[in-house]
């Protein structure tokens, strides 16, 4: 996201041509989310069925720590698409873009780290083969898809879970 050209008028990114399609797959893999199959585990639950964020990060001012996040502002993705299928993602001069007020919410570093941290975002429970297929997919269509696996011990409970003794 763009400095603002005058102060106190926020941040701007420009929305250009690829953004829908982008959108598009990241809702078709959050589809996954609502297929799988063991909803019934407390240690699977998440706020809702979606995975994906966009992130819109600040430029870097300063080198950072490695183990910090680029600032920014994340927005589930299945919500930036409504916005932008409503024709809602509009800049201060009428074009594309997203700014701090027109999503109308959106996510700290801090909201996101602690929501994943905590297990209430992000996906769980979807068959492998769902994955292969979906990143299979993406292949044949030309894209480079990216994905990230963690697999817990159905033995362990995330620390929100466990008893107190």
């Amino acid at each position: 996201m763009k400095k603002p050209a005058i102060p106190g008028e926020g941040r701007i990114a420009p929305v250009d041509t690829r953004l829908p399609d982008q959108l598009e797959r990241m809702v078709r893999f959050d589809s996954l989310g609502q297929k799988a199959t063991n909803q019934h585990d407390p240690a699977l639950f998440r706020l809702g069925p979606a995975a994906t964020f966009t992130k819109f990060a600040y430029p870097v001012e300063f080198p950072m720590k490695e183990s910090e996040l680029t600032r920014g502002m994340y927005i589930p993705s299945e919500l930036l698409k409504r916005l932008h299928d409503t024709g809602r993602l509009k800049g201060p001069n009428g074009g594309p873009a997203v700014t701090h007020d027109n999503p109308g919410r959106w996510l700290s570093n801090e909201q996101f780290a602690e929501l994943v941290r905590k297990g209430w975002v992000g996906s769980s429970g979807i068959a492998v083969k769902d994955v292969k297929a979906f990143i299979g997919h993406s292949v044949r269509e030309g894209r480079m898809p990216v994905v990230a696996a963690h697999q817990i011990d159905r033995g362990l409970q995330p620390v929100s879970l466990r008893r107190r003794r």
